[in-house]
């Protein structure tokens, strides 16, 4: 599955890996990508374009996200995940 990470934060990042493997309906999905070259936790991830399959579910934690699940439909998924880490936001 292809995968497109956007980032708000403060260093270049780095994604592991920058794709994810395939996946097969009706059998357990795990997938973790670990965000790299941050200089504080990660505070989000979300779905900025796209959609995930139908069964798997995003979230996070300070080193990066994971998408797990069992699919329940077969396809295609093109998907662009948005990180934000801490000391990175504002509002105006």
């Amino acid at each position: 599955m292809p995968l497109l990470v956007l980032a708000a934060c403060s260093t270049p990042l780095r994604f592991s890996p920058s794709a994810l493997p395939p996946g097969k309906v009706g059998a357990a999905f795990l997938a973790r990508v670990e965000v790299q070259r941050r200089s504080t936790p990660i505070f989000r991830a979300g779905l900025e374009r796209g959609q995930l399959p139908p069964g798997l579910t995003l979230a996070h934690d300070d080193g990066g996200f994971t998408l797990a699940g069992t699919p329940t439909q077969a396809g295609e998924y093109r998907l662009t995940v948005s990180v934000g880490c801490y000391g990175t936001s504002f509002a105006g």
